[in-house]
């Protein structure tokens, strides 16, 4: 079917304090154009590995197995706003459509929908109803503003960073209580101060499920508030609730490498090893620069299916990627244990007790939701054999 990436547009303002807008507008044509059936668009991750790079289009057509690049400009000046954007075959280089947007940055939805538009158009697609997807988010600029400053501070996941794009979201949901994306993104906020155990921060399991729940109350055909209400609700049990959810986002979604990420983990925690390893494999061809989580939770699929050897080498994968990604690091001792590679496996313990000091058999059982606590105990003997205190 149609292929497209959506690279990182330019930010021509002469300000580098206007990146997140850049950065937005990019982002949420990638929300948009994959909400379009029958068309599939490279994850955010992948086409966002080319920012701040000139790459051969055809290059990038290649790497991320797309026929079509989308890339252009964003300068915004004061209340003014000029978009450029440009169509390109993956094949050949040569340009299927440019365009060029001079307006207010009121118009910036307009924009949006008629770059969508164009893309449909030019790719002939057949859609039913309207000629692109409805936008379920918030028709208020300001709103939206704040919104694009609050998601680009989360990307960073520091607890500073996640503190400030805490304000600018909160800030933006004073002024649109209806907008789903927001509520959906301070749900993330509060998720991952809960699970780094950032200081700052309070009640914020709770707070992650009512904001995320809010969001699907809001729009319930967003495949990112559902499939973060889906892992939320795993955190408190209500594991039959999480699937409904995770299944309703991978159908709304079916081609979001987060969407079947997310799936795949689930499973991993309810006790479905086999399923989620057929998933996670589909997450990870969709990607082009693979998360580091999505091998863990491979790696995880791996382990609980008794496939030790491949365990091992989906989390060194991940570690090979991100050196200070905790998760990666307790999973391998389980996989090192079951090896018998005692002798690194205390070395394993000895990092995650570095990476984070506050780790121990006690804590770990409150952060890992596997529905069987057979299965928790024996992850957590095999660290506790390694050296990890009890807490």
């Amino acid at each position: 079917k149609p292929s497209i990436a959506v690279l990182p547009f330019n930010n021509m303002s002469n300000d580098p304090d206007q990146e997140y807008f850049s950065d937005g507008m990019s982002e949420d044509l990638i929300t948009d154009l994959s909400k379009i059936p029958d068309l599939y668009v490279a994850a955010r991750n992948s086409s966002f590995s080319f920012k701040d790079e000139q790459p051969n289009i055809q290059e990038v057509a290649e790497k991320l197995g797309v026929s079509l690049v989308l890339e252009g400009s964003v300068r915004k000046m004061g209340d003014r706003l000029r978009i450029n954007a440009q169509l390109i075959d993956g094949a050949d280089g040569g340009h299927l459509w440019a365009e060029r947007y001079d307006g207010m940055i009121s118009e910036i939805f307009d924009f949006q929908d008629r770059i969508t538009s164009e893309i449909v158009n030019s790719l002939e697609l057949k859609l039913t109803g309207k000629s692109f997807p409805e936008r379920n988010w918030t028709s208020d600029v300001e709103a939206y503003d704040l919104f694009l400053k609050g998601r680009d501070s989360y990307y960073h996941l520091t607890n500073e960073q996640v503190l400030v794009a805490r304000d600018y979201l909160e800030k933006a949901i004073k002024i649109d209580p209806s907008f789903s994306e927001a509520h959906s993104f301070l749900s993330y906020c509060y998720f991952q101060s809960w699970t780094h155990m950032w200081p700052g921060w309070s009640d914020s399991l709770n707070k992650a499920h009512d904001c995320a729940a809010k969001a699907v109350e809001l729009d319930g055909t967003s495949a990112t508030a559902l499939s973060r209400l889906a892992w939320i609700q795993i955190y408190f049990s209500r594991h039959e609730e999480a699937i409904i959810n995770i299944e309703k986002a991978a159908e709304i979604n079916p081609d979001n490498g987060e969407v079947l990420f997310l799936h795949g983990a689930i499973l991993n925690y309810i006790g479905e090893a086999e399923n989620a390893q057929k998933i996670l494999l589909n997450a990870i061809k969709l990607e082009s620069l693979v998360p580091p989580p999505y091998y863990v939770h491979m790696g995880l699929s791996n382990l609980l299916v008794g496939q030790y050897d491949e365990a091992l080498k989906a989390l060194n994968r991940s570690v090979a990627r991100a050196p200070e990604y905790y998760p990666a690091y307790i999973y391998l001792g389980w996989a090192q244990k079951n090896l018998s590679q005692d002798d690194r496996l205390r070395q394993t313990v000895e990092t995650i007790m570095k990476l984070i000091p506050e780790c121990t058999v006690k804590w770990l059982d409150r952060m890992l939701p596997f529905r069987s606590q057979a299965i928790k105990e024996q992850l957590m003997d095999a660290l506790r054999s390694g050296g990890l205190p009890e807490g």
